[in-house]
């Protein structure tokens, strides 16, 4: 498991989270996408054959913060590529998440605040028509309007 999952370089700030959030999705898109291919799965049960291993390829990145030899661990699913769902309301996830993922979760306190987030996503999108942001809202219920505000 370390050969697919090494850390090769450690350190901390908020710079470096969103270079390593953006290598590690980089990374598994490698492994999602192109250490499988299409015809490896076999699923021969008269020869008892369920993959060709010359059909499963090593991924082999080794970065500046990763070094994945590879390949997946797992066949790939029908769509090939996960789900991606963000979940964060700050600036940079309602980015990464517009960006890369096919849906975005968001937390709003503020009136109005969902729909700020779906506009400012919109003009990042990677999938206008597959991509959904979802809102939570908190109501909160008072004894008057005055104690509301």
């Amino acid at each position: 498991m370390q050969q697919t999952t090494g850390r090769t370089n450690t350190s901390s700030g908020s710079r470096h989270a969103d270079v390593l959030a953006e290598l590690t999705r980089s990374v598994l898109y490698k492994l999602w996408e192109s250490s499988w291919a299409d015809d490896a799965v076999i699923k021969d049960k008269e020869n008892d054959i369920y993959v060709n291993p010359a059909r499963v390829r090593k991924i082999n990145h080794a970065g500046q913060h990763f070094s994945v030899v590879g390949p997946s661990i797992v066949e790939p699913s029908i769509q090939r590529t996960p789900l991606l769902y963000q979940a964060g309301s700050s600036a940079k996830g309602i980015a990464f998440g517009s960006k890369h993922g096919e849906a975005l979760f968001t937390v709003s306190l503020a009136i109005g605040q969902n729909t700020a987030n779906r506009r400012t996503s919109r003009t990042l999108r990677r999938h206008e028509s597959r991509w959904r942001s979802i809102g939570r809202r908190r109501f909160i219920t008072v004894g008057t309007h005055t104690v509301s505000r």
